[in-house]
This record gives C-alpha cells, sequence and structure tokens, in this order.
C-alpha cells in the first residue's frame, strides 16, 4: 500500500514540475488576486534550519553567498526568542535552558547546487494557494529561482555576538546529488511571501494608503480568500484550537494531510516599530499570517479524520511531518503620510 502511495506522490511531483517548468518558461503576467498582490521585493524565502554537520564542511561544492544587508559574519534577524518561535507552532528541536536562547536568520541567495523546483512545486497545493484566484502569481513568482531567498536559521544563547573571528555559520552545499537535494529539503522549517494591497475598482481601501494599516490590508485580502476557498473545497475538522481553522486538505489510505489556517492574522499596527526588516532601516513587519500544513501517518486507520481532538485520532495517527508557510505585510515608513 504505502509502496503506491509513494508511486502516486512520485507522478504527482513529476506533473507539479512539468507545469511549474512552464510557468517559469513562459513568465507572462498573470492575474492578480483581489485585493492583493505579491510584493516582489522582498522575494520568495525557504527558512532551514541545518544541524552542525552540515555548516562544517571541508571541501563543499558551493560556499553560498550571502545577501548584502548586513557584515557577512553578522545575523540579518536577532530578535527573536526561541520560545516565541517555538510557541508559534514552529518544528525546530528542544534546547536546554530555552528562555535564554534566540532563533537567529541570516539571508543567503538560493543554492545553485540545489534543484528548487522539486522543493516548491507542492506548495501551491499543500497550502490551497491553487484554489484562489491570483494564486498562479505565487506559483509564477515562487517557480522563479532569481525570486528565492533562504533564511538560514541559528539557535544559540540570546546573548551570542557574532564578529568575524565568530562569524554566523557558512550556508554550504556539501555535495551535488540526490542526497543533498533531500537533506536540504529534510532542513526546510518554513516558507514566507509578503504581500501588497492591490486597489479595486469602485471599492474604497479601509486605510489611509501610506498608513501602517493600509499596509496590511493585501494580507487581509489574501486571508478571506484563502478562508473561503478551503470552506469549499475540503472538509473542516472539529478541533479545539482557538486559533486555527482546520481542514482536511488531503487523504489516501494511511496517510492524512491538514492544512491550519490562522483565523485572524497578526497585526502590528501598534508595535511594528519594533519588528524592523533586514531590507533598510524604513522597513518593518506589520502582518503576519500563518498556514500550518501537518502531515500524519496511520497504520490502523481505515478512513479519514474527521476530529483532531478525540483519543481515537491521537492513538492512531501519528505526525510525520510540519510546513509553515508564512504570508507577511511589510510597512515601508519612508511612505508614511500619518503619524503610527
Amino acid at each position: 500500500m504505502f509502496k503506491m502511495i509513494k508511486t502516486e506522490l512520485r507522478l504527482l511531483l513529476a506533473v507539479s514540475l512539468l507545469i511549474f517548468s512552464a510557468l517559469t518558461a513562459n513568465a507572462e503576467p498573470v492575474p492578480p488576486g483581489e485585493g492583493w498582490r505579491v510584493d516582489g521585493d522582498y522575494g520568495f524565502s525557504v527558512g532551514i534550519l541545518p544541524s552542525a554537520a552540515a555548516t562544517d564542511v571541508a571541501k563543499p561544492v558551493e560556499v553560498v553567498e550571502p545577501l548584502s544587508f548586513v557584515a557577512t559574519y553578522a545575523a540579518d534577524i536577532t530578535n527573536i526568542p526561541y520560545n516565541g518561535f517555538k510557541g508559534m507552532g514552529f518544528s525546530i528541536p528542544d534546547v536546554a535552558e530555552p528562555a535564554e536562547m534566540n532563533y537567529f536568520i541570516k539571508l543567503y541567495r538560493f543554492p545553485e547546487k540545489i534543484r528548487h523546483l522539486p522543493i516548491v512545486a507542492p506548495l501551491p497545493a499543500d497550502f490551497a494557494i491553487n484554489k484562489i484566484i491570483g494564486g498562479s502569481e505565487i506559483s509564477t513568482f515562487m517557480a522563479d529561482r532569481r525570486n528565492l531567498v533562504v533564511k538560514m536559521g541559528l539557535i544559540d544563547s540570546s546573548k551570542r555576538q557574532f564578529t568575524a573571528p565568530t562569524p554566523f555559520p557558512p550556508l554550504l552545499v556539501k555535495n551535488a546529488g540526490q542526497a543533498e537535494q533531500k537533506s536540504f529539503l529534510a532542513s526546510v522549517v518554513f516558507y514566507s511571501i509578503y504581500l501588497k494591497p492591490k486597489s479595486m475598482p469602485g471599492i474604497t481601501a479601509e486605510a489611509s494608503p501610506g498608513s501602517v494599516e493600509h499596509s496590511m490590508l493585501g494580507v487581509t485580502a489574501f486571508h478571506q480568500a484563502l478562508l473561503q476557498a478551503c470552506e469549499k473545497n475540503f472538509q473542516t475538522l472539529k478541533s479545539d484550537d482557538e486559533a486555527y481553522h482546520c481542514f482536511l486538505r488531503h487523504y489516501a489510505p494511511g496517510r492524512a494531510q491538514v492544512l491550519r489556517v490562522m483565523k485572524n492574522p497578526l497585526q502590528f499596527k501598534d508595535n511594528w516599530k519594533t519588528l524592523p526588516m533586514p531590507q533598510g532601516p524604513t522597513k518593518f513587519l506589520s502582518s503576519l499570517l500563518l498556514l500550518i500544513s501537518d502531515e500524519y501517518t496511520s497504520k490502523t486507520a481505515k478512513s479519514a479524520p474527521e476530529e483532531l481532538t478525540t483519543q481515537f485520532f491521537k492513538a492512531n495517527w501519528q505526525p510525520a511531518r510540519r510546513t509553515i508557510f508564512e504570508v507577511g505585510s511589510i510597512f515601508d515608513s519612508a511612505n508614511q503620510t500619518e503619524k503610527n
């Protein structure tokens, strides 16, 4: 049975790769989403957390170039507490003294030796992006490797200082081949993309252009469209999760994929100044929507799960993999038209 499932998954991936190859080769303008557009200035990010061994390779086939927002030895993002990050649901390993740790991030170019299409091709279906108007814009954007950025993570003491003698670890590709491809994919913790609002004919914006509230409208519009698509296309699962709507996105005997969509995006209209972005001193994170894809396997269940809180589900379905897709918005205070 599992061999048959694996064969089906390989066929699905092959079809996805063909579609994505066509998108890349024919990068024509695509219809925008209703009320949102991709903010192309910030790329599509693949967030990874390599093992310590992966950052200590004697003769790598590629030393990936960091983006130039900060010094080569420094981290781009230093203000993420480990407990807060893990508490939001990100799959990162347990550590001793978690209250004393941070999740540091450095931005790198996407490695030349890693094939990007097998990594990004499943995402539109996994997160139901292919079910909404304008979803093809995101698919096309992430299919172009020139838009890809790696957000490499490091868990270390919050007091850690990065210097030339003690730099942030390099992003290394150990060798070329399928094993390295699988290793890179296994290190992925999350993906992220940024959206901006798009004016709609005959509809007055709910906030003034140039305000932090206005910068959030693209994420809000995307969220509404995605929820409507999920409710229309997938079975809603009963859950006691107060923060997420849960949907059964895919089921095959012995395997289920649950898509969790935040009930409300996080909006930082009062504290955006505490959330600077690496791309410049006037760029700040203004809102964030998390989508979670949870894969489960079971050797005993005879049908698809309907509830996530029952003892039967907890006893018979084992979590296999979690991936998070971030959808954020950026406020540029250089364009600020009113005090926020």
